[in-house]
């Protein structure tokens, strides 16, 4: 599914319309705006096998291994961008004053993917004793491979224009699809090698320390072929490697006022090296994806408290977070053209609260909510000079506010019953101080009720059912960065299982 238009849906701004005094109705959200030959092929298979060996009652080594191969080939028609609500030059258009005659330009995506992984993993864990201090130890040695090909799709074809508000999912071709690799690839490995240890120290009752440090040790390498688009076609080839040897760490503290209750402080970061997302690595020096680049770096502070209540029942969580992320954007310094600037910081504060546990025998709770405050605290510098686009904006599609409540209570005769709901707050489509005028600014907020019921027919055997979305809200679940067309929420729908144990 290549989602829906946005036109007109609640804030979808497109000037022409609006310049023009027309407003025209949403289309139908459950439209399908591709064709019924697309399709999506998954295939994954994976092998794991485990050895482990318990040398005392408190020391355990394992040692796992798994080698998996996944294959996923997608052609898909979506949407593109604007529908075309004009005719005549592009300097001075006729406005249709219909919506319905306007149409829709669509493009067809392919995609061919190969991923495999093969890793080998050998843990020690140990509790034991230092003195009066008591230990949780873990500790091992890690080796991954991991690779992505990834070909190019040609000859998909080019499609006539639809109807806005009624799709044709057959297709009229202006150009008829003969879909096949034409020849251009990305074909990127990493291997990793890493050693590990954490230990959690009991100094006393009250006081628990923990501590840890991972280092590995990568080396990237990519193969790719590009094919332009020029007559005749211009092949580009390019092998790129990267390797470097990362530290990651985490520390933490935990005082128990009372026995029922803890509170924590912990401090961690995270390395991300350039390639990472698909091993695949990018000549251009100012590409994030450089091997000339350094790591992007992650922190977080975190200050909680856990406590329990009714016997341990129940469980009462809080926490305060401040996240930061460096290092994700690259530019060429415009002082000198042959260096590369490095910069680029996100920072997210906020609070988490959580409940859970059995109030009475029958009725179970869960509750959880998050507030965040996010920032660009570093963001684009415009080529001319002058004040960041970026600089103090929010991050996109991040909600200020989500929560989550659920709840159950058991009846007699082995009935269950239960429902809740979840809350998504409003998301900026943009990282920008001043949005570009077109498309959708935000994604709306929304709330969706669910409802289960669950009968327990005999020890081994249980009906469940669950509705979803019971108040049929239709809401946007995800929209694409230009603002343009979005994916709708699940609507009403149900799920009944049985569920059988033996």
């Amino acid at each position: 599914d290549g989602a829906v238009p946005a036109i007109g849906i609640a804030d979808h701004v497109m000037p022409i319309l609006q310049d023009n005094g027309i407003t025209p109705p949403p289309v139908d959200h459950e439209n399908f705006y591709g064709l019924d030959s697309d399709f999506e092929d998954i295939q994954a298979d994976m092998f794991t096998v485990r050895v482990e060996h318990d040398f005392a009652e408190n020391v355990v080594l394992r040692n796992t291994s798994r080698y998996g191969r996944s294959e996923q080939e997608r052609i898909l028609t979506a949407p593109l961008r604007e529908p075309v609500v004009s005719d005549g030059p592009e300097s001075a258009p006729v406005v249709r004053t219909d919506p319905a005659t306007f149409t829709l330009n669509r493009s067809r995506h392919a995609s061919f993917r190969e991923n495999e992984i093969l890793t080998n993993q050998t843990n020690l864990t140990a509790r034991f004793r230092s003195g009066t201090w008591q230990h949780s130890l873990t500790s091992g040695v890690e080796f991954i491979y991991e690779s992505q090909f990834t070909p190019t799709i040609g000859g998909l074809g080019t499609l006539a224009p639809t109807d806005l508000y009624n799709p044709d999912r057959t297709g009229v071709f202006d150009v008829a699809p003969a879909p096949a690799p034409n020849g251009a690839f990305s074909d990127g490995e990493t291997i990793t090698s890493a050693l590990y240890a954490f230990d959690t120290i009991e100094l006393n009752d009250r006081w628990h320390v923990t501590g840890g440090v991972r280092v590995e040790h990568f080396r990237t390498e990519t193969q790719s072929v590009l094919i332009s688009n020029a007559v005749p076609p211009v092949t580009t080839t390019a092998a790129l490697d990267d390797s470097d040897t990362l530290a990651s760490w985490k520390v933490g503290v935990l005082y128990k006022p009372l026995t029922n209750g803890s509170v924590y402080v912990s401090f961690a970061n995270s390395l991300k090296p350039p390639g990472a997302d698909n091993f695949t690595l990018n000549a251009t020096a100012s590409n994030i994806n450089s091997p000339n680049l350094d790591p992007q770096k992650a922190s977080n502070i975190e200050l909680g408290t856990k406590w329990e209540f009714l016997d341990g029942e129940v469980a009462l969580t809080g926490a305060l977070f401040h996240s930061k992320n460096e290092n994700d954007l690259a530019r060429t310094d415009p002082g000198d053209p042959d260096s590369v600037i490095q910069y680029g910081e996100k920072e997210v504060k906020g609070l988490e609260v959580g409940l859970v546990g059995r109030i009475t025998p029958a009725w179970q709770l869960s509750f959880g909510l998050t507030s965040q405050d996010t920032e660009v605290t570093d963001g684009s510098i415009p080529t001319a000079g002058g004040p960041s686009t970026q600089t103090g904006a929010a991050i996109n599609f991040s909600p200020k506010l989500s929560a989550t409540l659920w709840t159950t209570y058991a009846l007699p005769r082995g009935f269950t019953i239960g429902g809740g709901a979840r809350h998504v707050d409003t998301q900026a489509r943009q990282i920008n101080n001043a949005p570009t005028a077109g498309g959708v600014f935000e994604v709306p907020s929304f709330t969706v009720v669910d409802l289960f019921a669950y009968y327990a027919m005999t020890d081994n055997v249980g009906v469940q059912l669950n509705a979803y979305n019971v108040l049929d809200e239709e809401y946007i679940s995800a929209i694409n960065n230009s603002g343009q067309r979005y994916i709708a929420g699940i609507p009403r729908s149900y799920l009944l299982t049985v569920n059988f144990a033996f």
